[in-house]
């Protein structure tokens, strides 16, 4: 609403319809239907002229409307170059700016801008109404007008004879004048208490009217959505914010009923938008965070983040925030979001069971633990809790309680071949090879069995040293996954074993090449040439091997042995006393032996220097 229909209100009009579905103007004044002064506007019989400024700023808002001046008779003229300017009675000198202003009467200028805005579509009913109003009212208004006028001529004309009055005389007529000043702001006053009497029952019908229209479709919209039929709610969701843009709760329904039709970029838009025009929204935070979750996780927790923030007695979007957190690979984040939420829902199930998810992610299995045996305390029957819990001992190391545990956990889920696994591998652990067998023959009855099975029972034969069934076992483990080395290391440990040197020299060379930082695999390696007689190569595993730990005693008794095989009598002699000197009698054998061979070699060498 614009009360005043001279240039200002005019413009604030037109600049409003701009954002506005309706501009209604109202003016006191009964509006000449051609250029002409009016009363409300005193100074319209001056000379006027718009500035440059002011010739392009009304052309930006009304376009066209500079040309429709000049047409109507005003004259355009450089500011500086075509108007003489004088200043103290001189003359300034004339020169071109290029700034255009243009010389026309107010009252044409008026006339033109509200034809103008008269033809804005948001202000024809406005123009029209005033028109109405003019008729049916117009004598009414015309008295009020003559009111007036009657009061503020004689204030003219007195003011005109004050000169020359005596002092009491001119007291009386400022006192009169300020008078005739309350008395207009007092009907200026009822002019417009009156005028917002007549506006609200035509405001208050006008949003009636308007909210007849419209609540029937956010009532359809609502309705599909209910009954999850997101694409029947589109249509009267699009209609309903083609009329109301800036109210956020359509925005978020829009929002929902997309997200439901999995069309997340539009979804995270219509959310995006209700919550900039309702930043408190809560509900708009958590579904933008849904929609996120899946394509960027580190978006989403901060969405849930703003949520937990308007709020802050609610565990959930902490639990949401964590989980994105968890996605995004931010554990300890994630733990802390958690920790939150249990701070505001101790006894919630599903928050101990991802605070101890992330826990043992972050390598803290005792409190993992707790974590599991919490959500137990809430849901006994819960089998990721109970799982959880296996993983947190057997990280622990915790074997007997693991074992205990999933074996409960089996009773009811009998045909989880993972948790089977599990359960022989702490068995195994526990030196309980026959039932960690017979666990394994659960996991594979009926099933072809994995390369990880089939390794396990490698791995258990080696302890119950059946290196033959191990050999068997652990060569079908590489066939089946040639790349683990580690399958492939055993199964050379076994070859050394079964003295079958050869075949664990040619197995561990590979594994070596695969491998070459594993001290136990050059161990097995150096072992295994050396027992195949192949000493050159054994030195140098022994040379590579000393590259990664300090040679023991044993290890220069066995250099000290392919040096002497080798006649490198000089060699041998410094190997076989190193050994000595680290061994200190501990074994009898060796060091009767290496004290033989040292005199030996010395006296070789003092007969023969040369046979160094």
């Amino acid at each position: 609403m614009v009360i005043g229909a001279s240039i200002a209100g005019l413009l604030a009009a037109a600049a409003l319809s701009e954002a506005c579905p309706r501009v209604t103007v109202y003016e006191r004044d009964i509006l000449p239907a051609a250029p002409g002064p009016r009363r409300g506007v005193s100074q319209s019989r001056q000379l006027h002229a718009l500035q440059a400024r002011g010739v392009q700023a009304l052309d930006d808002l009304l376009p066209g409307l500079r040309d429709e001046l000049v047409a109507a008779g005003g004259v355009a003229a450089d500011m500086q170059g075509d108007v003489h300017w004088y200043l103290d009675d001189y003359l300034l000198k004339p020169a071109r700016t290029g700034l255009e202003g243009i010389g026309i009467s107010r009252p044409r200028l008026e006339w033109l801008i509200r034809a103008r805005v008269a033809a804005l579509p948001v202000a024809h009913q406005v123009l029209q109404r005033l028109r109405q109003s003019q008729g049916v009212e117009g004598q009414g208004r015309q008295a009020r007008d003559e009111a007036v006028h009657r009061i503020v001529e004689p204030c003219r004309f007195r003011a005109d004879q004050a000169r020359g009055l005596t002092h009491g005389r001119i007291t009386r007529l400022a006192d009169d004048r300020h008078r005739e000043r309350a008395n207009r702001r007092h009907r200026l006053a009822e002019f417009i208490v009156q005028l917002v009497r007549d506006l609200a029952p035509l405001l208050l019908e006008a949003l009636l009217d308007e909210e007849r229209q419209l609540a029937p479709l956010l009532q359809q919209s609502a309705d599909a959505i209910d009954k999850s039929d997101f694409a029947s709610a589109l249509d009267p969701l699009q209609k309903y914010i083609a009329q109301r843009p800036d109210d956020a709760y359509p925005h978020f329904q829009l929002g929902y009923a997309y997200a439901g039709l999995k069309r997340q970029e539009d979804a995270k838009a219509e959310f995006s938008r209700a919550i900039a025009l309702d930043p408190k929204m809560a509900a708009a935070h958590l579904n933008l965070g849904l929609v996120l979750m899946e394509s960027d996780p580190g978006a989403a927790a901060a969405a849930f983040l703003h949520a937990a923030e308007l709020q802050p007695t609610e565990s959930r979007p902490r639990f949401l925030a964590g989980y994105s957190l968890e996605r995004a690979g931010k554990f300890s984040e994630a733990a802390g979001q958690y920790r939150g939420a249990l701070a505001i829902s101790p006894n919630e199930y599903e928050i101990h069971l991802a605070l101890g998810r992330v826990l043992l992610r972050t390598d803290d299995a005792p409190e993992a633990e707790e974590e599991f045996r919490a959500a137990l305390a809430v849901l006994a029957d819960s089998a990721p809790a109970r799982l959880g819990l296996s993983d947190a001992l057997l990280a622990e190391k915790k074997y007997g309680a693991a074992s205990d545990t999933l074996a409960d956990y089996l009773k009811r889920n009998p045909n989880d071949r993972p948790a089977h696994f599990d359960r022989a591998f702490a068995l195994l652990n526990l030196n309980r090879y026959d039932d960690a067998i017979a666990e394994l023959d659960g996991a594979d009855a009926g099933s072809i069995p994995t390369s990880e099975s089939i390794k396990m029972r490698g791995e258990i034969y080696m302890q119950q040293k059946k290196w033959k069934e191990a050999r068997d076992t652990l060569t079908r483990a590489v066939r089946a996954s040639p790349k683990d080395v580690e399958a492939a290391a055993w199964l050379g440990h076994v070859d050394v074993e079964l003295h079958d040197y050869a075949a664990a020299s040619n197995i561990l060379g590979q594994v070596h090449n695969q491998d070459p930082q594993s001290v136990d695999v050059l161990r097995d390696l150096a072992n295994a040439l050396f027992l195949n007689q192949d000493y050159p190569a054994a030195l140098g595993a022994m040379d590579d091997l000393g590259k990664l730990e300090p040679p023991a005693a044993g290890s220069w008794f066995v250099r000290a042995i392919c040096y002497d095989k080798l006649y490198r009598r000089a060699e041998a002699i410094d190997a076989y006393r190193k050994f000595l000197d680290l061994d200190k009698e501990q074994h009898e054998n060796q060091d009767i032996e290496a004290r033989h061979r040292m005199a030996a070699l010395e006296k070789e060498l003092k007969q023969d220097p040369k046979k160094r």
